[in-house]
């Protein structure tokens, strides 16, 4: 992040990136190279690029199965996680621009995505409320599932018992009997995804949203960088014992990354 200089008695501002994952690439340049999807959402720009779909795509396939042998579901699958990610950096972008009064911009690629904030300098609570508003942005889709399921379901009393089996990988029998397969599979996929990478953000990991609020306690770079690699790595033990390779994997890779930024910090 870099931040402006003062001029004629006013902070020229300050630019910051919020990214929804550890795996998202580092700067603009990078989303030069291939095609890309542009469109505005709530006035915000919004691209995609190719990568993020292909990732998507291999997610699916680890999760649902042969796509040869449930073509729909890794398509649905994929509209998940990109639903998923889209309401997380609009979380970011929403804030900084209609609370905050900056320009931001939202880019999808690879395992997440990237919201820059350029405008007014934030206090430390405008910033905390910057970081969080990602996580809550993905969790807002949750809400919105279980009232789906409350107007399928016979009783308003089997939604929430429903929703619990489908944050733990379980499609409840009412739910095949309630409504098509397909439609809730993707109401089970937006769940669990919805809940799940809003809580894999928070964990308190730079550079994920939990990091960031870390960040705000810590005295220095270096220690936050340390305290992250230490958190991560704990937690990739917990998840490779538990059986969750891909969630250790990643654990991993934050890790690596995290000694690499303790190196070149300078405080």
């Amino acid at each position: 992040m870099s931040s402006g200089s003062e001029k004629g008695g006013k902070k020229a501002g300050l630019c910051l990136t919020y990214r929804a994952c550890g795996l998202a690439v580092t700067g603009r340049a990078w989303y030069t190279v291939g095609e890309m999807v542009h469109f505005r959402l709530f006035g915000i720009p919004v691209v995609i690029h190719p990568s993020m779909w292909v990732i998507l795509a291999v997610l699916a396939v680890l999760c649902v199965g042969d796509p040869l042998q449930a073509p729909l579901a890794v398509l649905l699958f994929m509209m998940a996680g990109f639903l998923t990610l889209l309401a997380h950096e609009m979380g970011h972008a929403v804030v900084g621009r209609y609370l905050l009064k900056g320009e931001t911009n939202v880019y999808l690629a690879w395992l997440g995505g990237e919201c820059f904030y350029e405008g007014p300098t934030p206090g430390r609570g405008e910033s905390l409320l910057l970081t969080v508003a990602g996580p809550l942005g993905s969790l807002a889709l949750a809400p919105v599932v279980l009232l789906v399921m409350n107007l399928y379901l016979p009783s308003t009393a089997d939604v929430l018992p429903a929703a619990w089996d489908m944050v733990c990988w379980t499609m409840p029998r009412e739910m095949l009997q309630a409504m098509p397969v397909y439609g809730a599979m993707l109401l089970l996929f937006l769940l669990q995804l919805s809940v799940w990478w809003s809580l894999l953000n928070l964990l308190p990991v730079y550079p994920l949203d939990g990091g960031r609020v870390l960040a705000h306690f810590m005295g220095s770079r270096r220690r936050m960088h340390t305290a992250s690699m230490v958190i991560a790595a704990v937690l990739s033990l917990a998840a490779f014992s538990m059986g969750m390779v891909l969630l250790g994997s990643m654990l991993i890779f934050l890790v690596v990354a995290n000694y690499n930024a303790r190196e070149g910090a300078d405080d």
